[in-house]
Parts: structure tokens; sequence; C-alpha cells
């Protein structure tokens, strides 16, 4: 008994010190984990890492760049503080619907991209507890520029993404993220 409970725990501190090295080995190559916890994107843990080339549908951490909404978004909770991004809030984690040279559109029905209508990408005038929220305006329609995106995550109808702070330039977007492990 005393023989199988010491092989158990040999090969739990193996088990720690491999995992441990991977995430360490990790880290030193410019990686981290990510946790979230919103509804707009499938709630888990995510390894976020270097960001070479940016693509559309790739989920990135994105920074939001206007600081009068980072503001409220800040005061109604809907984000934490951080340092880590210029506007206060810590990083999102959003799919790109749009890079450069898309054309993007917003009308009654949603958010079209290169006249492709998207799920789940209408406007709203309320967030999910009925007070306002600004949000770009209806029949706003835009080329994406050199260096610019559009953030739209249409896992649930409301996400709080270009929508409703604008698009975002490459310099806003900081990592590449890939779930790990999601539910």
């Amino acid at each position: 008994m005393n023989m199988k409970m010491d092989k158990k725990r040999k090969f739990a501190v193996a088990a720690v010190l491999v995992v441990s090295a991977a995430f360490a080995g990790l880290w030193a190559s410019g990686y981290a984990v990510a946790v979230n916890t919103t509804a707009s994107m499938p709630r888990g843990v995510y390894l976020v890492g270097p960001l070479d080339q940016v693509k559309r549908a790739e989920v990135v951490g994105v920074c939001i760049p206007n600081q009068d909404q980072a503001n409220v978004y800040r005061d109604r909770g809907y984000l934490p503080a951080s340092s880590r991004c210029g506007a206060g809030l810590a990083p999102v984690i959003k799919p790109v619907a749009a890079i450069p040279g898309d054309e993007v559109r917003i009308d009654d029905k949603g958010t079209w991209v290169n006249g492709q209508l998207l799920a789940n990408s209408r406007l709203f005038d309320t967030d999910s507890q009925g007070r306002p929220i600004q949000h770009l305006p209806m029949g706003w329609k835009k080329t994406m520029e050199s260096g610019e995106y559009f953030m739209l995550a249409n896992h649930i109808e409301r996400s709080l993404d270009s929508r409703y702070y604008g698009t975002v330039r490459r310099a806003d977007l900081q990592s590449r993220a890939y779930p790990l492990i999601t539910f």
C-alpha cells in the first residue's frame, strides 16, 4: 500500500513539474494564459501569444481605444480596470471581423462585411440591463483603411465590440488568442 502511494505521489510531482516547465517555456516565448468570464466569447481559458499577421476570423486580445467609452464601460462594470491598455481597461478577446480593404456597413438587419450579413450582429440601443449604450450610427459604412480593423463577437447577440466602440488600429491589437478549455 505504501509503495502504491509513493508511486502516485511521484507521478503527481512529475506531472506538476512537466506542466510547470511547459508554462515556463511558453511564458519565456511571449505566451500567457487568460481567463475569459464574459459571454460574448466562449467562457474558458485561452492561451495568448504573439500576433504577427492579422487575419479575418482570427481571435485576438484587443484594447478598447475610445477613452470616453472605456470610462463608461469601467463604471458600469463591463470590464475591469487595468494598466495593460491605454484607456485603463483590461484587453478583451474578440474575433477580427474585417481587415484593411473590407467594407463594413450597419443597417437595421445587422452588420455586413463585404456584402455578407454576420449572425447575431444587430445593434442595441441599451445594454443587457436596459441602460442606454452608445454605438455606431445606423447606416454607418466604411472601408477599413491600412492598419484598421473591425472586431465583432457574434457568439451571442449582445457583445461589446466595434459596433459600440468603433474600429481599432493595429497598435490596439495585443495578442493572438487560442482557446484551451471552453465551456
